[in-house]
């Protein structure tokens, strides 16, 4: 999968689990955020061929009134959280 690809799917993934935890619909977030629902619908289809930039998904959360953090860790550290690699 190529890095655009890859950035696609991941903003698809993150803007659906951001709707998920706000309780709201695409049209709601639409309406709040003042994105175009077609916009957003290309988002989270994964049809958008970039996926959404970080700003886009910061001005989203906020207009979802969620807490924005954003990190970057080792996935060795998400799949095994009883790892003895950084005890």
């Amino acid at each position: 999968m190529a890095g655009k690809e890859i950035a696609s799917s991941i903003g698809a993934r993150t803007l659906i689990t951001m709707l998920n935890r706000a309780n709201m619909s695409l049209l709601e977030l639409s309406e709040k955020s003042g994105f175009d629902i077609f916009f957003l619908t290309d988002i989270v289809s994964g049809r958008l061929p970039a996926g959404p930039d970080l700003w886009m998904l910061v001005a989203l959360g906020e207009a979802m009134e969620l807490d924005v953090s954003v990190s970057f860790t080792p996935r060795s550290c998400i799949l095994s959280n009883q790892s003895q690699r950084f005890a």
